[in-house]
C-alpha cells in the first residue's frame, strides 16, 4: 500500500480530495510578536524556545506602493533573479522534490506559480483563528500576515506589506512556503488541516531534506495531523529523532 501511494502521479494528487481531512483552514498565515519583532508563527509546531528559532539575513522589503507577482515558467528566472525570499522558497523546494518521495514537494512547488497572485498590500488583514501551535508561548500578540483566497477562479495570496518588511528573509520564505501550502490544500483540493500545514512549513523551513521526512510530509499532506502521529507517534517524538537541523 505504501508503494501504490508514493508512486501516484501529481496528477492524481491534484485531483485527489482528502476524505479524513478537518476543514478548519481559515487561509491565513500568522506571525506571532517576540516583543517588537515579528516571527513566522509556524516555527512553534517543531521549536519550544523562541531563543532557538534560527537566524537569518535580513529579509528584502517590498518599497513600491503596491505590488503583484504572478510566477509562470516564463518569467521565474527572473522573479528568482529579483525576489530574494522567492528564490530561497523555490530552492529549498527543489531540494525536498529531489529526495525520494519528493512528488509532494514538487507539488508545493506548483503552488506557487499561477494562478496564484501575490500580492503585496498597505492595509491591516484578517483571517479566521488561526491553529496556535501547544508550543507557542501565551499571551503574545499574532496578527495576520497573509491571506489566501480561492473565489471565482481569482487565487490570490496578500501579504501585508509593513508586516513583510519586518520579517527575517527566513521568515518571508515561510511565509511563501506556507501560502503555498494553502493553494495545496484548498486550490488544489488537499484538505489537510491547518496543524499539517504548519508542521509541514516548519519542516522546510528547520530540517535538512531526508527521504523519511518526504514519506512524512507526503502523510501527513494526505491525511491530518492526528493520523500522522498514529503512524509515526507523538510528533515531538518523532521531529526530534528525524529532524537534522539546517542551522546545526
Amino acid at each position: 500500500m505504501k508503494k501504490l501511494l508514493i508512486t501516484l502521479s501529481i496528477g492524481a494528487l491534484l485531483a485527489s480530495t482528502n476524505l479524513y481531512a478537518g476543514a478548519e483552514s481559515g487561509g491565513g498565515g500568522g506571525v506571532v510578536f517576540l516583543g517588537e519583532t515579528p516571527v513566522l508563527m509556524d516555527y512553534f509546531t517543531i521549536l519550544d524556545d523562541a531563543n532557538n528559532i534560527p537566524s537569518s539575513d535580513k529579509g528584502q522589503p517590498v518599497l513600491k506602493d503596491s505590488l503583484e507577482v504572478l510566477i509562470t515558467s516564463e518569467n521565474e528566472s527572473n522573479i528568482r533573479l529579483n525576489f530574494k525570499a522567492f528564490d530561497k522558497a523555490f530552492d529549498v523546494l527543489d531540494r525536498w522534490s529531489s529526495k525520494s518521495s519528493g512528488i509532494i514537494s514538487t507539488m508545493v512547488r506548483i503552488g506557487m506559480e499561477s494562478p496564484v497572485k501575490w500580492s503585496f498590500v498597505d492595509h491591516q488583514l484578517d483571517a479566521p483563528p488561526f491553529f496556535i501551535p501547544k508550543a507557542m508561548p501565551e499571551g503574545l500578540k499574532t496578527k495576520v500576515a497573509a491571506f489566501y483566497s480561492n473565489q471565482m477562479g481569482n487565487t490570490k495570496v496578500s501579504i501585508n506589506k509593513t508586516l513583510w518588511n519586518q520579517l527575517t528573509l527566513n521568515d518571508q520564505t515561510g511565509l511563501l512556503i506556507h501560502e503555498a501550502l494553502r493553494q495545496t490544500q484548498i486550490g488544489m483540493k488537499n484538505q489537510f488541516d491547518d496543524e499539517s500545514l504548519q508542521r509541514a512549513t516548519a519542516i522546510y523551513l528547520l530540517c535538512n531534506p531526508s527521504d523519511r521526512l518526504n514519506y512524512y510530509l507526503f502523510y501527513v499532506l494526505s491525511n491530518n495531523a492526528s493520523s500522522a502521529d498514529s503512524i509515526y507517534g507523538p510528533f515531538y517524538s518523532f521531529i526530534k529523532n528525524e529532524c537534522r537541523r539546517i542551522d546545526g
